[in-house]
């Protein structure tokens, strides 16, 4: 499957995105070899090459429910505690343990019985820690109270609150039914057009809020992007929430190179690798999502 194929696939999964967010968003620039393989035909698609955020925070905002927003109040911080474990019940494992310092568990809230899950991540020492440094250890709080801030949206894994004590982070999110895309791709194979469509709209609307607040998120792949599939009486939707923010990071257009090279591999964009993260970073990574999703097959390496 060469450059051509994918171009021409995600064109016309943009021309969908184009009718639901009413506009010119079908031109993703993915960093393709193919010599101008795709011209911004509206001052919107120009502007989204330019990684302008005020131009990307005209996008439509998927809101969450009244209820989810109204729990989360005005402008929040990370607040101290000396009994965590008489706030949540922990339960059993998430996933396996996969950085040093940092696991996530299932539990629930005495308070109301609410089932969440919690990251819970030991704060840097010199004996180690989820932290390799008192530098970024001050970039998860700065990043967890910019999460903590954000208006709700329906694809966004909510934050209930981060909270600390002497030797941990806790931070505390929804439980986000459904599986990730990576494991739904394994059981089922390839998604249907409409499906993909869908998907991309919503991953576009996410980012649009992410953007416009001055954050991108440098690690969307497969496997941070859950999918539930909700049956009516006359349909089956998808709800679509983008998980893990460990990666995330503010976004100042002057600002300097990364030191780091973030995310995962062929998700990169090639410009990160050079430690020039913006925006557009986050719109090649789904670009390279839609193409899996869609082929079932990885990018390939000639094409990124």
């Amino acid at each position: 499957m060469g450059n051509t194929a994918a171009i021409e696939t995600l064109e016309a999964l943009g021309a969908d995105v184009d009718k639901h967010l009413g506009q010119k968003m079908s031109h993703l620039h993915l960093h393709t070899g193919v010599k101008n393989p795709i011209k911004p035909k509206s001052p919107k698609a120009s502007c989204l090459r330019g990684a302008s955020s005020d131009c990307i925070a005209g996008w439509n905002l998927g809101r969450g429910s009244a209820k989810q927003c109204a729990e989360l109040g005005s402008r929040r911080s990370i607040n101290l505690t000396s009994q965590f474990l008489e706030l949540y019940c922990l339960g059993g494992q998430v996933m396996p343990d996969t950085k040093p310092g940092s696991e996530v568990r299932h539990a629930k809230r005495a308070r109301d019985g609410r089932e969440v899950v919690v990251k819970i991540r030991q704060k840097y020492t010199d004996n180690g820690g989820a932290f390799n440094s008192s530098d970024e250890e001050a970039h998860f709080r700065t990043t967890m109270e910019g999460l903590l801030n954000l208006p709700c949206h329906t694809s966004i894994c909510n934050i209930y609150e981060v909270l600390e004590d002497t030797d941990a982070y806790y931070v505390v999110m929804e439980r986000v039914a459904g599986s990730d895309l990576c494991g739904l791709l394994c059981k089922v194979g390839r998604l249907h057009i409409s499906e993909v469509r869908e998907i991309l709209r919503q991953l576009l609307s996410a980012l649009s809020l992410l953007h416009a607040r001055g954050w991108v998120h440098r690690d969307l792949k497969l496997e941070n992007v859950m999918l539930e599939r909700v049956r009516t009486l006359k349909a089956t939707a998808i709800k679509v929430k983008i998980i893990d923010y460990d990666t995330m990071g503010a976004w100042p257009p002057s600002g300097p190179l990364s030191a780091d090279v973030l995310g995962t591999d062929q998700y990169i964009a090639p410009e990160a690798y050079a430690g020039k993260y913006s925006p557009l970073s986050d719109i090649f990574a789904i670009g390279v999502i839609a193409y899996i999703a869609y082929w079932k097959i990885p990018v390939p390496r000639r094409d990124v």
